[in-house]
């Protein structure tokens, strides 16, 4: 019989194993901070409009400027109230300070009616359905004249019955004649 030679595999000891699944897991987390880092960046440079693709140039330059936001609960009391505000519609815009601010004194009550040049500048609104708790004017963009109201909101399972959701930006007038919500399309007068 042969004499039995010692393995040149390496069987590894407990203290060996954990030593080099802690090196494999520091190597882990190493390359899980680098990806998480560059993915983050990258997010910041879309947040700051530093986007990569040339489309969202054209975007950028459509982006109507957003002065002033608001948004909370408008009562649905005072829907039948207000059909010269596009109250049927899923929203519109106040061109005057006296339609404005009978709004304000329902949407904001209590509160000082911000003041605003309509001469200069428009205030579009967008409403949600009754599933939603809050809406808020994501952008404004205007294209061959129409500034186009793009928002979101968060929806609820337990729905208001008192109110609806609203969210209202300030935005310039120059060069708008119609606004458009979802697929609404309202002139400006």
């Amino acid at each position: 019989m042969g004499k039995i030679e010692p393995s040149s595999n390496r069987c590894l000891d407990f203290s060996e194993s954990r030593r080099v699944r802690g090196v494999n897991m520091k190597k882990a987390l190493f390359l899980t901070f680098l990806f998480l880092s560059a993915i983050s960046f990258s997010s910041e440079a879309g947040v700051k409009g530093q986007k990569l693709d040339s489309n969202s140039s054209a975007e950028n330059r459509d982006a109507l400027p957003i002065v002033s936001r608001w948004n909370g609960g408008y009562p649905i009391a005072q829907l039948d109230q207000s059909k010269e505000r596009h109250a049927q519609l899923h929203g519109g815009y106040f061109g005057d300070e006296m339609a404005f601010a009978s709004f304000w004194k329902d949407f904001k009550p209590g509160t000082a009616v911000p003041q605003i040049n309509f001469s200069e500048h428009l205030v579009v609104f967008v409403r949600g359905d009754a599933s939603y708790s809050q809406m808020f004017i994501a952008k404004v963009t205007l294209k061959q004249n129409t500034a186009e109201v793009v928002a979101a909101g968060n929806r609820s399972n337990s729905t208001s019955e008192d109110s609806l959701a609203m969210a209202l930006a300030v935005i310039p007038r120059a060069g708008v004649k119609f606004i458009r919500v979802g697929g609404e399309q309202i002139a400006v007068e």
